[in-house]
């Protein structure tokens, strides 16, 4: 479950935390990102409101990124979304080579 989603609408970032391990990851998610992902301009409610209807498959990214050993604060990609998320009409296809993670929830 994500804590504290902070929208900083002249940056551009969704903030938000995810719980892991009696521990809060601060992570950030990118209106270019959202938008990169599923191919319309994004505002900063689109973003809110992107996060929210895919707020598992963040979270999820966002914890694989710390058990690899990423750094903190976890920066989610649009390639992260590509890797991880639905087949769906609303995601893009990914880049030509793109490495696929684990993704688990």
């Amino acid at each position: 479950m994500s804590i504290a989603q902070h929208l900083e609408e002249h940056q551009g970032l969704l903030r938000f935390h995810v719980a892991m391990g009696g521990e809060l990851v601060e992570a950030f998610l990118s209106r270019a990102t959202c938008q990169a992902a599923d191919g319309r301009p994004a505002s900063g409610a689109d973003l809110l409101e992107f996060y929210r209807q895919q707020r598992r498959l963040v979270d999820a990214i966002v914890r694989d990124k710390v058990r690899a050993g990423g750094r903190r604060p976890v920066v989610v990609m649009a390639s992260d979304l590509w890797r991880c998320g639905p087949r769906s009409a609303v995601m893009t296809p990914p880049p030509v080579g793109a490495r696929a993670p684990a993704c688990a929830a």
